[in-house]
């Protein structure tokens, strides 16, 4: 079994979950992780008899992921992305509607909303689309949110008083400074109101932290966000105000008091943490932008009820519990990366069709790095 794996921070953590499953039931794993612009294009590709892709979606991005393999392999896709906006359910042209050779692969859901999404409008055969949770999730069970910090520690290593709110945002700005040569045509629309939103919550931020060095505000970058000189005048300007990317953002929802959301799907692991949290909106969000997760939410939309959301308890639940029971599914009686595991072994021992690296002139160009066997 070869992983291959985007972000690192997003993915790495299950995917050592799923492989150990594998290599105890006495299979080889491999993983890969790559991202544009690291290292060079010479990675030398490695035979697999499974590779288990972090997303595609079309042709092109499962060429990508095939480029890697020597010869003939089957596909489980992990589509490490589940949560839609509206039009994307709709628009012919979305980046996330599955054409091509994808419906001949097989598919983890989340849920029932991707699920109803792959079969009913991407017309992937139902039999190559299978409902076992998210993955992400399983280390919020005991045991193993065992593995996560305690709040002690991490603050030793952020040098954070422990004693002071940790207050965290949790950002979605990874498309405010994306080039123009490689914007989605169809996604025009939310990369204004990503740019005005993040100007607007920064304002917020600022005014915040200059009434209140009694808190620590902890902005957790999201994992394709680029150094952005507002955000390191803030922290410059504040010695409690911290930019951070390191570990998982559900090891700052399980450390943090009150936690921000903005338009990121770690709305679910807020939720199965049984933490609360609020939605930032200063900036009106299209309803066909949106995440449908965050259909009939209550939104903070001024400054004022930003402010006063800092010392707030046992806050309501923003959006509609079945939002997050729709699309993420939860087995009580078995992990998900046992679910997976299991899945793969099943791929393996499959007669789906073979899935083979074909050469043409649209292939991405990508860095490769990273690769463990």
């Amino acid at each position: 079994f070869l992983f291959i794996s985007e972000s690192k921070a997003r993915e790495l953590e299950t995917i050592c979950l799923i492989g150990a499953e594998l290599e105890k039931r006495g299979y080889t794993v491999g993983v890969l992780s790559w991202w544009l612009g690291n290292g060079k294009d010479d990675f030398e590709p490695i035979e697999a008899d499974v590779l288990i892709s972090h997303a595609v979606y079309k042709d092109k991005s499962l060429n990508r992921e095939l480029s890697y393999v020597r010869g003939r392999t089957r596909v489980l896709n992990m589509q490490c992305e589940q949560i839609y906006a509206q039009k994307d359910l709709v628009n012919p042209k979305s980046p996330w509607k599955m054409e091509g050779r994808t419906n001949e692969i097989m598919h983890v859901s989340w849920g029932e909303a991707n699920y109803r999404k792959l079969v009913n409008e991407d017309g992937i055969p139902k039999e190559l689309v299978r409902i076992v949770g998210n993955p992400i999730l399983d280390t919020l069970r005991p045991p193993l949110n065992r593995i996560y910090k305690s709040r002690e520690e991490i603050c030793r290593e952020y040098s954070l008083k422990p004693d002071k709110r940790i207050c965290l945002f949790i950002s979605s700005f990874s498309c405010v400074d994306i080039p123009d040569s490689i914007k989605e045509p169809e996604l025009i629309g939310i990369y204004q109101v990503s740019i005005d939103s993040q100007k607007m919550m920064f304002d917020w931020f600022d005014r915040l932290m200059s009434k209140r060095d009694d808190i620590s505000f902890i902005y957790r970058m999201h994992p394709a966000e680029k150094d952005n000189k507002a955000l390191r005048k803030l922290e410059d300007k504040y010695l409690n105000f911290r930019v951070i990317s390191d570990y998982t953002v559900k090891q700052w929802i399980m450390v943090s008091d009150v936690i921000y959301n903005w338009y990121s799907s770690s709305l679910a692991e807020i939720y199965f943490a049984g933490k609360s949290c609020f939605i930032l909106r200063p900036v009106d969000m299209p309803a066909e932008y949106d995440c449908t997760i965050f259909d009939n939410g209550h939104f903070i939309t001024e400054y004022d009820e930003f402010e006063k959301t800092v010392d707030m308890e046992d806050c309501p639940w923003p959006v509609p519990i079945e939002n997050i029971t729709d699309n993420y599914y939860v087995d009580e009686n078995e992990f998900t990366y046992s679910k997976i595991a299991t899945l793969a072994e099943e791929v393996l021992h499959s007669d789906m069709k073979y899935q083979e690296y074909i050469p043409t002139g649209e292939d991405i160009k990508i860095g490769r790095a990273s690769c463990r066997e």
